[in-house]
């Protein structure tokens, strides 16, 4: 049988229009039904309270509903607890209500959190104590003088009428001034007449925790102006800070009354002064610029009379709200990231990206100088910018300088140690980069100048050190130890000396889109940029010091716009599959370099894309490059398809562009082949270098190159010439590896050029060879 409606059993009449009188079989169904869904619920019912106080077997918590008790109230909806610590059941408890309190709490943790942030907006959650730092009441017995309310959106403050004068009374946040933001607070009026000494106040305290300390400043509005006083901690707001009324732009100020809304809006400054604002009901009333405030925590509450009650109604926090984040590593304090209160580090600046959950990375560096090793993740910013000055480069440094802290090692001459430190400044135990030594000239190669340069360095035992005279590093225990080459006889403390933090100065995981503008990668561990699977644009950027590669294109693309390379370990620009990475792409990586210029690189390339042991080739593009002094070659693609024109390549050691075919490592045959033209270049080894072009074919590999319109000054060696690289179990075959060439011009005439294919290249002259 079905369970009988309320509006069935409780009917006014029949369906014959007769008075209905409620069946008790239908009321007793009714009920059962009820008391079921209660129970299946978690909570016990009971007839009465009498009922229910007689039960007292309740675990602690547990609800109970009423249904016949003598006081209807008692009955439900009411909801009862069991207490067991007080023994006894509690009226009241609503959970929908239970679970917004709880809500409210939630809200003020996170707010807590948050508001250690810097500059994400926050606001207090007033109900909920995590919100705000302190509240306090500045003299004793504070409940025989104000009644305090507090919920999840205002602050009430009651006065007594007991108090012998006016007293602030308010709450102290979790968080300083922070350059940039802007902080709303705002108060109404709820009853009482306000005199010429309340109002509300905003301020900071260095104390940032406890009550109210005598250190806090107040900005205070008062009937006649805004006044910048200091609290005493016994006698309230004195005049002690600007005794003079700041009443500064605007309508003069009028005594507020009953009902009216307060609000104090303060902006910070970059150097923590402050635009103070006050409205009046939402109109603008005062308008000042404020002297800076103390280090501390931001204070806000009024100054409510005898008598009068005021309430709280919110505090927020507005903090970095815009797309781009500034960074100025030469600021005095560290803003928000707006542009008119930067950030001091590239550190601080990630963490307002990431909190603000920006969709993409986007930082500008005012300053000549940061010490950083920005690394970015796609999976976190899948779109990065960095931008640097706009009249001249910014220089990020990836390195640790401290030239003072170095002290020389006891029994050694020339064997330095200190704390192993990392970007954060903290302990590191690993050989993470190397070590440079600025301003101490060294001459890797006869026909230049190093006047900054790296110091080279073996991982070897600090007891070895000595032993080493090329200059060695060693971390161990947590200490590092630095030997000097036998070629420089100054000290640390003479010659800064620098310590890379990082393996690259830019360092990509994952396939991030990247775009640079006016930067210098600067000192890197291995690298000054590393793009993993990045596709990256570069322009007006530079790329300097690396113990490596001074860019390491690996398995990413890029594009390179009037930059500039200058020292490398090993190889400018290069690219390296890393393992396995080659089987993740579904197109060839492309390098471009359009208007470069390259020089010093230590033992290595200036260019040098290697495809060697892949199925796909990369591909390079190099136009109206400037290559000069490098220790080995210019350009060298190797397995790759290219195209070069436009280029002046000079002073490179072994070949001023060098063609590799083929790859001595076990190799798919897509990767064995090498095609591309060069065109519109001079090739200048001005006698220092062994050859103009040189094509080198790898037993098993293709070659196919045009040269047209290239001329060729007077090499060691040969203008152009083919070289072999054996390969055990592999056949050579002349016919593999062809060279045409087009237009060509040198300065040695025909009895002293040398055009040598050397039994390995097929050379074929398509045009006569012009002298």
């Amino acid at each position: 049988m079905a369970i009988p409606t309320v509006d069935e059993v409780w009917a006014d009449f029949n369906l014959d229009g007769s008075v209905k009188e409620p069946a008790k079989q239908d009321i007793r169904r009714l009920l059962r039904f009820i008391q079921a869904i209660a129970e299946a619920n978690g909570m016990k019912t009971y007839p009465n309270k009498a009922a229910m106080d007689a039960d007292l077997t309740q675990p602690d918590g547990k609800p109970a509903l009423l249904w016949a008790d003598p006081i209807e109230t008692n009955n439900y909806p009411t909801v009862w607890v069991w207490d067991d610590g007080g023994n006894q059941w509690i009226e009241g408890v609503d959970r929908i209500s239970s679970l917004k309190a709880l809500v409210d709490q939630t809200n003020g943790g996170v707010d807590d959190l948050k508001a250690g942030v810097l500059g994400l907006p926050t606001r207090a959650n007033f109900k909920a104590k995590t919100g705000y730092g302190q509240a306090w009441r500045t003299i004793s017995s504070p409940d025989i003088r104000w009644t305090i309310t507090e919920t999840d959106g205002s602050y009430k403050i009651d006065t007594t009428g007991a108090l012998p004068q006016v007293w602030p009374v308010g709450i102290k946040m979790p968080y300083d001034l922070v350059p940039g933001d802007t902080i709303e607070s705002e108060f109404k009026l709820t009853a009482g007449t306000f005199t010429v000494d309340s109002g509300p106040f905003f301020g900071t305290d260095p104390a940032t925790s406890g009550d109210i300390s005598t250190g806090a400043i107040l900005y205070h509005w008062r009937n006649d102006g805004i006044y910048g006083q200091n609290y005493t901690g016994t006698g309230g707001i004195v005049l002690g800070y600007e005794t003079v009324p700041q009443a500064g732009a605007g309508a003069p100020a009028v005594p507020p009354t009953t009902d009216d809304v307060l609000k104090i809006v303060a902006q910070v400054l970059a150097d923590r002064t402050m635009n103070l604002e006050l409205l009046v009901n939402g109109i603008s009333r005062i308008k000042l610029v404020a002297p800076a405030l103390p280090v501390g925590r931001v204070v806000v509450g009024i100054v409510t009379p005898p008598g009068a009650s005021a309430t709280l109604l919110s505090m927020k926090r507005i903090g970095f709200n815009g797309t781009t984040v500034h960074v100025d590593g030469a600021a005095a304090v560290s803003g928000n990231g707006m542009i008119f209160a930067p950030v001091k580090t590239w550190d601080e600046a990630v963490a307002i990206a990431r909190t603000n959950r920006l969709p993409e990375l986007n930082v500008d560096v005012w300053s000549a100088e940061l010490r950083a090793a920005p690394v970015v993740d796609g999976k976190i910013f899948p779109r990065c910018r960095i931008r640097g000055r706009g009249a001249a480069q910014t220089k990020i440094i990836s390195a640790d300088q401290n030239p003072t802290d170095w002290v020389l090692l006891g029994g050694t001459t020339k064997v330095y140690q200190r704390g192993a430190k990392n970007a954060a400044g903290n302990p590191n135990t690993a050989n993470t980069g190397a070590v440079y030594l600025v301003g101490v000239p060294m001459s890797p190669q006869p026909w230049y100048s190093v006047p900054d340069s790296i110091l080279p360095y073996k991982i070897v035992a600090p007891a070895a050190l000595e032993t080493e005279t090329t200059g060695g590093r060693r971390i161990s225990g947590g200490i590092e130890y630095v030997r000097l080459p036998d070629a420089i006889a100054t000290t640390p403390n003479a010659t800064p000396m620098e310590v890379a933090v990082s393996v690259a100065t830019l360092y990509c995981i994952g396939a991030p889109q990247i775009e640079c503008e006016n930067i210098v990668f600067s000192r890197g561990g291995l690298y000054n940029v590393y793009l993993d699977r990045a596709t990256a644009v570069f322009r007006h950027c530079g790329f300097e010091w690396a113990e490596l590669n001074g860019t390491e294109d690996a398995a990413g693309n890029a594009y390179y716009q009037d930059c500039w390379w200058d020292a490398a370990g090993n190889d400018l620009a290069g690219r390296t599959f890393p393992a396995g990475y080659a089987e993740t792409l579904s197109a060839p990586p492309v390098s471009v370099f359009d208007g470069c210029t390259f020089r010093r690189r230590i033992t290595g390339d200036a260019i040098a894309p290697h495809g060697s042991g892949t199925d796909l080739r990369p591909r390079i593009r190099v136009h109206n490059c400037d290559i000069e002094d490098c220790a080995k070659d210019g350009i060298v693609p190797a397995s790759s398809d290219f195209e070069i024109s436009g280029c002046r390549i000079r002073r490179c050691a072994q070949a001023q562009i060098e063609v590799i075919g083929g790859a001595t490592s076990t190799a798919l045959p897509a990767s064995m082949v090498a095609r591309g033209s060069i065109g519109n270049c001079v090739l200048d080894p001005a006698g220092v270098g062994l050859y103009g072009y040189l094509a080198t074919g790898a037993d098993g590999g293709l070659m196919d190159v045009t040269l047209d319109q290239v001329h060729i000054t007077a090499p060691v060696t040969s203008e152009m010439r083919g070289n072999r690289i054996v390969v055990a179990g592999r056949m050579q075959i002349v016919a593999d590896f062809k060279t045409k060439y087009t237009n060509i011009t040198t300065e040695r005439d025909a009895a002293s050029r040398s055009i040598n294919a050397n039994g390995v290249v097929t050379f074929t002259k398509c045009v006569s060879f012009a002298v």
